[in-house]
């Protein structure tokens, strides 16, 4: 069934994706990579939010022409990430004819820069023996004899492996509390929760740890919010469309609320669960 709208904006922004070619990103592997390599006696949980908040800094970001809704996952206008750091390690991946036959295959082909290759090709090696589904995960289930070993999981959604799923299932945040608190106010509640951290609790240090993460983690989210609305505002200095212009006015005024309030609206509480949920789909896989 072909969905129809009267909106020429949403069709326009349909045909932009439906026209794009499949691309493989290679930003977030790249920034995952410099943090763990510089932090790798640090706590995991420490370690990946730095990771998060070291990619929502410095990856590309962008919005597209009538987009009113903003955030994008990757570099590439439909692309796909690498995330080594949650899938198995496959020797197969540090041969550049990997990602050749991606670009020729005739199901779900994936097109990657050669540049892109040549630093897939230097960062792979270092997430040999690494990687939470294949190296840590599944090697534990095996330890402890819960599995005997791997199989396939079919996938519907455009993957770089056909065979292998590459969610983690359904993932959604706890949105009535983001909404009612807001980035700020989650960090707020952090500091509160990590200012009555017993130090005689033997998990101690673990939980403060979390809370660590967590004001990390929404401390990056607020910093992707400044920097949506900054781009907001420069695009508005190259736009003739007087439209445009109050549209990406009022984009670049929401994400700067964002960056200390919660959403009002229904239009800002949809834009911001949108982009939090964008936020997800970095760190993790794409989510249903």
């Amino acid at each position: 069934m072909i969905a129809r709208t009267d909106s020429n904006r949403v069709l326009k922004l349909k045909d932009n994706l439906l026209s794009s070619k499949y691309e493989l990103c290679v930003e977030r592997m790249k920034f995952f990579t410099e943090i763990y390599k510089e932090y790798p006696d640090d706590p995991e949980v420490i370690k990946r939010a730095k990771a998060v908040a070291h990619t929502l800094k410095n990856m590309t970001i962008f919005i597209r022409d009538d987009e009113l809704l903003v955030g994008n996952e990757t570099s590439k206008n439909l692309g796909e990430k690498i995330n080594l750091d949650l899938q198995r390690y496959n020797n197969s991946l540090e041969k550049r004819v990997t990602f050749k036959k991606l670009r020729r295959r005739k199901l779900q082909p994936f097109y990657i820069e050669e540049a892109e290759i040549d630093e897939l090709l230097e960062i792979i090696p270092f997430w040999k023996g690494k990687s939470l589904i294949g190296s840590r995960i599944n090697r534990r289930l095996r330890e402890e004899k819960l599995i005997t070993g791997e199989g396939p999981i079919a996938s519907l959604a455009p993957n770089i492996s056909i065979q292998i799923g590459t969610t983690e299932g359904h993932l959604c945040a706890g949105y009535e509390k983001l909404l009612k608190l807001g980035y700020k106010g989650i960090i707020e509640e952090a500091e509160l929760f990590q200012s009555r951290l017993n130090k005689t609790d033997e998990e101690y240090q673990d939980k403060f740890n979390f809370y660590d993460s967590v004001k990390i983690y929404y401390g990056a989210a607020i910093e992707f919010a400044q920097r949506f609305s900054e781009l907001s505002h420069n695009m508005i200095k190259t736009q003739n469309d007087d439209v445009r212009k109050s549209e990406l006015k009022i984009i670049a005024d929401m994400m700067k609320k964002f960056t200390e309030e919660p959403p009002d609206t229904f239009y800002e509480a949809v834009e911001f669960i949108w982009f939090s949920q964008n936020i997800a789909n970095i760190i993790y896989q794409r989510s249903v």
